[in-house]
């Protein structure tokens, strides 16, 4: 009976809309249209089983949102879309700009009925901006995917978006453009891959890169007929000048300078030399880059929309550290992460404080796997590493003589003491460790293996991330928080007392895996897929729409 009477009410508000502004058709006639888009919003969502006809809808949700509207479109008006659809269609139409797949949001079909007369056709296609509205705002918002489903070691909580609130927030937007720009990742990052991947899109349709064979070693002064394919190949992604006609077979010093830059971006060592690993990467082709750089957008849509003020940001793939103040970077180091069996994983957290000269309390695992083998062979080896092991790990813990233990009667499955490593320079802590209390055990920290970060690939700790200069960042946080700390830091680290000084501002720490990201030169990084956590990012296939 009400929607009964709300048709009837349609009937009178277009019937005086048709008089005040003179309507070229007859009242009958535009009368008609809206009764019968409504009717056919009813028939298709309650009526009859039209779900066939669009099995791909959500129809539960678009079922529950024009009930409430008792069927009424939001999409549509006398002359048939109405200008914020018609903002929207452009919206789904150019969403590959954000790395997504258009047809996801039933553009054809969208396109098919834009200029529709019939009833039918008019609700469905309502119905299809609807449903398309509403998965593209999750999706560029939030992500294509589950993040847990697509990266296993990925531990950021999942953003909640509630699709008919945004959908009930666009209806009412007095500036729609906005709100649409306003939906994918604001971060500088984000802008700076989806600027790149307009840019990579432009060189595929150039057609496919060159490949470069592998070969023997090639370097300054060589010549080999190779030489001309690298050329071509650096030309084809602008390392080299697009007017550049050089087709020597000669290694020259130009093109060595460009192979280092090339290196650097790849992040192989930087010697000008042509080798296994600058081959491998010569040889991706630029599609696969353009799925690289997709990939990365879609990390960044996992990501909260407010990093903070002041935040630190490491990047596992790039074995880099960044301090961020105010959007800006204001220091960065190389660091050591988790080895490929003890992967670090990506999560969010926020450091509590500082530790100076500090323990190493040996996380059960690593006793069980890396201690008690060698205990088993010489139980004289805690003293020579300067561990002292203890009957459990409540804070009465009684130390234990390891000579009494029966090391071959312990079990592989559980190690039953605690170890804990002195503090001092042999410490696997170094000097300092920046502590944010987490499940994984996973914190920053110095090291005492300093040679470790002449090393291009630096996957050797146990999860932990070890950082190239922890003091100097050390200084700039605690210059937040009290002169007088920082002044103190020395004084304090050669006492030989383990300090903790307590962070009082808030200070985020992400642990994050991005294997393509732009420098502040501009420049486009590509980084090897270290864990292997991409394989399981999708990306929509390139279509081109336009």
């Amino acid at each position: 009976m009400k929607v009964l009477l709300r048709t009837f009410q349609a009937i009178a508000v277009f019937l005086l809309a048709g008089v005040a502004y003179g309507a070229a058709e007859s009242l009958a006639e535009s009368e008609i249209p809206v009764v019968a888009v409504v009717s056919e919003m009813q028939r298709h969502l309650v009526l009859d089983n039209y779900e066939k006809w669009a099995p791909g809808l959500n129809w539960q949700k678009l079922r529950d949102f024009y009930q409430k509207r008792d069927f009424y479109p939001v999409w549509l008006d006398f002359a048939g879309p109405s200008e914020k659809a018609a903002i929207v269609r452009d919206a789904l139409i150019f969403s590959y700009k954000e790395g997504l797949d258009p047809t996801e949001y039933h553009v054809p079909a969208i396109r098919y009925l834009w200029r529709a007369k019939k009833a039918r056709s008019k609700a469905r296609l309502e119905l299809l901006l609807t449903d398309a509205f509403m998965r593209y705002g999750l999706e560029v918002s939030a992500g294509y995917q589950n993040p847990r489903a697509a990266d296993f070691d990925w531990y950021v909580r999942q953003k909640k978006v509630n699709v008919t609130d945004l959908l009930e927030s666009i209806l009412i937007a007095d500036n729609t453009e906005k709100f649409l720009h306003d939906l994918p990742p604001s971060h500088m990052a984000y802008f700076q891959l989806k600027e790149k991947l307009a840019y990579y899109r432009v060189l595929a349709a150039q057609g496919s890169w060159q490949k470069v064979g592998f070969a023997p070693q090639l370097k300054i002064g060589m010549r080999h007929p190779q030489v001309i394919n690298i050329r071509k190949r650096l030309q084809q992604e602008e390392y080299l000048p697009s007017g550049n006609k050089d087709q020597s077979d000669l290694f020259d010093d130009e093109l060595a300078l460009v192979v280092r830059k090339f290196q650097k971006l790849h992040g192989h060592k930087v010697d000008g030399i042509v080798g296994y690993f600058t081959r491998k990467s010569l040889n991706i082709g630029v599609e696969e880059k353009i799925t690289l750089i997709k990939q990365n957008m879609e990390r960044w849509r996992w990501m909260p929309k407010d990093l903070g003020q002041r935040y630190i940001m490491v990047n596992m793939a790039g074995y880099q550290l960044e301090l961020v103040e105010n959007g800006e970077s204001v220091m960065d180091m190389p660091v050591i992460i988790g080895k490929t069996f003890r992967a670090t994983p990506a999560f969010i957290d926020t450091l509590k404080y500082i530790e100076l000269n500090p323990t190493w309390k040996v996380p059960p695992r690593i006793a069980k796997e890396k201690f008690l083998p060698k205990l088993r062979e010489n139980a004289e080896f805690l003293q020579a590493n300067h561990l002292k092991i203890y009957d459990s790990w409540r804070r009465d813990a009684k130390e234990v003589n390891p000579a009494s233990v029966d090391w071959q009667k312990i079990s592989d499955t559980r190690f039953p003491f605690k170890l804990e490593q002195t503090a001092g320079p042999h410490n696997s802590m170094g000097r300092i460790k920046f502590m944010f209390p987490n499940r994984f055990r996973v914190y920053l920290h110095d090291t005492p293996n300093r040679n470790l970060f002449n090393r291009h690939v630096r996957t050797f700790s146990s999860g932990c991330i070890r950082l190239a200069r922890p003091f100097q960042l050390a200084n700039r946080i605690l210059s937040w928080e009290n002169t007088q700390k920082q002044a103190d830091v020395k004084a304090q680290m050669a006492s030989g007392e383990t300090i903790r000084i307590d962070i009082k501002q808030k200070l985020p720490i992400y642990l994050m895996y991005w294997t393509v990201w732009v420098d502040k030169n501009g420049d486009i990084n590509f980084r090897n897929d270290i864990y292997e956590r991409n394989k399981k990012i999708a990306t929509g296939s390139e279509h081109g729409v336009s």
